[in-house]
Formats: structure tokens, sequence, C-alpha cells
């Protein structure tokens, strides 16, 4: 709804302009226009709004049943795991999950069936249209498949270099005393500037993809519509499309770019999430070595007279 309504507000103001250009009434697309713009912007909050809801729901859940599988591996598993890395996964990395449950499920869905509302409708003004359009749509929406390999590389060893990077700092900060006390604040200093060194030199990378990646987004989005107006326009000198509607099933074109470009950027910012859903993937299956037996069955008070005796 939120898309359709941001649509609607680009088709009612095209559909004055025709009325306008027709010298006709445009007194009900006015009226129409003053009800959808406002209700886009409430339609966006609500669409926030639930999915935020639903995903903070499911994270209260997934670190409950964190720290369940946490209680049921102590006290071995954390000879082998640091007390700063287990707090940065059951805190920023189940966090980062977040970013899959509030802004990946929906926009989907809207992702596959507003672009092909759109390239119908263009198809039924003039097939020459829906094809104008098409190859560009479909680079923009595969361009996070084919463009993700190295940005999900990336992502997950900047996430692995921040889980260690906060296992050493929460390590250092508990350790304060020891750390004073063997005159190693010195050395600890190092050894944190080089793990923040090492943590800066994967982002760049990673931030640098993602920029090129959005820059070719636009790029596509931008000669898709100038497709649409190139070919529009030679439809409309040969008499094969009116003129008025031309700004009319542009804007729409454009629109079929708006869900597929929020999905593409979403893949891309999606490469964190896949390197901390692995962190936690990893706890989640990690075997439990010591498990309780089947216990033994006792009665209340069966204990005393054994005492006593």
């Amino acid at each position: 709804l939120r898309v359709v309504s941001f649509i609607g507000v680009g088709v009612l103001s095209a559909l004055i302009v025709l009325a306008l250009k027709h010298g006709e009434s445009y007194a009900g697309y006015a009226i129409a226009l003053a009800v959808v713009a406002p209700l886009s912007g409430l339609l966006h909050w609500l669409e926030s709004w639930l999915a935020h809801d639903m995903a903070f729901r499911l994270l209260a859940e997934m670190r409950i049943d964190a720290f369940r599988k946490l209680d049921a591996l102590a006290p071995a598993y954390l000879v082998r795991r640091r007390t700063g890395d287990l707090m940065a996964l059951a805190t920023h990395d189940i966090e980062l999950v977040e970013y899959f449950f509030a802004h990946t499920v929906a926009p989907a869905f809207v992702a596959l069936l507003v672009p092909a509302v759109v390239v119908a409708a263009l198809a039924w003004a003039n097939g020459w249209l829906a094809l104008a359009l098409l190859p560009f749509l479909l680079a923009v929406g595969l361009s996070p498949f084919l463009m993700r390999k190295r940005v999900d590389r990336l992502g997950s060893e900047a996430r692995e270099a921040a889980g260690e990077l906060g296992a050493f700092a929460v390590d250092s900060v508990q350790g304060l005393g020891e750390i004073v006390a063997f005159q190693q604040e010195a050395s600890r200093g190092a050894k944190l500037d080089q793990l923040s060194q090492r943590h800066i030199s994967l982002r760049l990378p990673f931030f640098r993809e993602l920029t090129m990646q959005h820059a070719i987004l636009e790029v596509l989005t931008g000669l898709g519509g100038l497709a649409v107006v190139g070919v529009g326009a030679m439809l409309s000198s040969s008499g094969a499309l009116d003129p008025g509607l031309l700004p009319l099933l542009t804007i729409l074109a454009m629109a079929a770019f708006l869900p597929v470009s929020e999905i593409a950027q979403i893949g891309r910012q999606l490469a964190d999430t896949l390197g901390a859903t692995r962190r936690v993937y990893a706890l989640a299956n990690e075997p439990i070595p010591v498990r309780d037996g089947p216990g033994v069955a006792a009665r209340a008070g069966a204990a005393a007279p054994a005492l006593s005796r």
C-alpha cells in the first residue's frame, strides 16, 4: 500500500497535467491527490512500525535462545570463547539480524509485484515501451545477485574482525587490574590499535564496493527512464501514442524501479547481516558436551531417615 500510494501521487499529478492539456476538469484528481499524498506518509510510518515491531520481538526470542544455549554449553565452551566475543555475539550480531526481518521480507514481495504491474501497464499502452524498460529493470533486479560475492566476503571478514576487536576491548576492561599490575599497558594498546586498523582496512573496501554498486544502480535507473522517454517520444511523433500520456507512462516506468532499487540496496547491505548470522548460527549448532542424565526419582522426605541413621 505504501508503494502504491507513492506511485499514486505521481500518477494523479500526471493525470492533472493531462486534464489541463485537454481542457478537462481536474477537480476529482486534485481531491484524490489531497487524500493520497498524506496517506502515503501515514502508510510509510505504519509499514516501518509493523516491520520493526515484528523484528524486535524476534530478536528478543533469539537472545533468549542464545543465552539458553550458552547456559547449556558452560563452562566448557567458555574456555574456548572469550567473554567479549560472546557479548558481541549476543548483542551486536543478533541486532544486525534485525535488518533482514525489518527491511527485507516485505520489500521482496513488493519488488516482484509492482514491476510486473508496471510492465503490464506499459505493454497495454504500447509494447515498445515495455521492451525499452525491461532490460534495465532486469539489470537492476539482478545486480544484487551478480555483484554480491565480493561484498559478502568483505562483510563476513569485517564482522569477524569487529567481533575480535570487541572481544579484545572487553577483555582489556575486565582485566584492567592485571594489565596495570604486569605493566602491559603499552603492548595492550598497540594490539588494540592493530586490531582497529585491521577492521578499518576491511571496512573501507566494503564501503567502496557498496558506493560503486549504488552508482551503477542509479545509472541504470536513469537510463531506463531515458529509454522510455526516448521510445515514447518516437511513438508520439509517429502518432502511435498520445503525447499527453507520455509523462504518465514515464512516471509509471520510474516507479517500477522504486521497490526494485530498494531490494537491490538491501541486498548489498545484507553482507553485514550474513556475517553476523554465521556467528549466531555457529553458536546455535555448537554440540553440547555435557548433558543431564535421566536423573533419579526421589520422594520428598526420603533422605531424612538415611541422614538420621
